[in-house]
C-alpha cells in the first residue's frame, strides 16, 4: 500500500503560494507608490511653471517676480515662440510668504502679466499659464 502525504502530492504548492503572495505585495507596493507617494512628493518639488504661448506673437521677455520682495525676480533666458510651451523652474528664494507674478513682453511690445500664485510660502507645486490670443492669462494648478 503506497500512502503519500500532502507534501509528497503537492510539492510546489508552498512555492506557488509564496510567489503569489510576493507578487501581490509587489503589485500593492507599486500601486501605493504611483497613487499615493508620487503625488505627495510632487508637492515638495520646486515650483514648475508651464507657459503656453497662444498669443500669436513670440514672447521675448519673461519674468517671474515675488511681490513685496524687490530682489526676488527671475528672468527666463529664452524666447517662447507662438504656439509653443516651456517648463520654467524659477530660481527664486522666498522670504516669508507672498504672491508670484508673471510678466511677459511680445515681439511687438505687447505686455502680458498677472498673478499666477496668489499666496505661496515655499514655491513648490505646478502651475500652467496660458497666454491667449486675446491677451488674457489663464492659470491652472496650485502653488504651495
Amino acid at each position: 500500500m503506497n500512502r503519500t502525504t500532502n507534501r509528497e502530492r503537492h510539492p510546489l504548492s508552498f512555492k506557488k503560494t509564496l510567489i503569489l503572495l510576493l507578487s501581490v505585495l509587489l503589485l500593492g507596493g507599486a500601486l501605493l507608490a504611483v497613487f499615493v507617494l508620487i503625488p505627495i512628493l510632487r508637492d515638495f518639488r520646486p515650483l514648475v511653471v508651464t507657459l503656453h504661448n497662444e498669443s500669436g506673437a513670440e514672447l521675448t521677455e519673461i519674468e517671474l517676480r515675488i511681490d513685496g520682495q524687490d530682489d526676488a525676480k527671475y528672468a527666463y533666458p529664452r524666447p517662447v515662440p507662438s504656439g509653443e510651451s516651456r517648463n520654467i523652474r524659477p530660481e527664486l528664494e522666498m522670504q516669508g510668504a507672498g504672491e508670484l507674478g508673471l510678466r511677459a513682453v511680445g515681439a511687438g511690445g505687447e505686455a502680458y502679466g498677472g498673478t499666477i500664485c496668489g499666496y505661496t510660502e515655499s514655491l513648490s507645486g505646478a502651475v500652467t499659464v496660458t497666454i491667449g490670443a486675446d491677451g488674457q492669462m489663464a492659470v491652472q494648478g496650485e502653488c504651495r
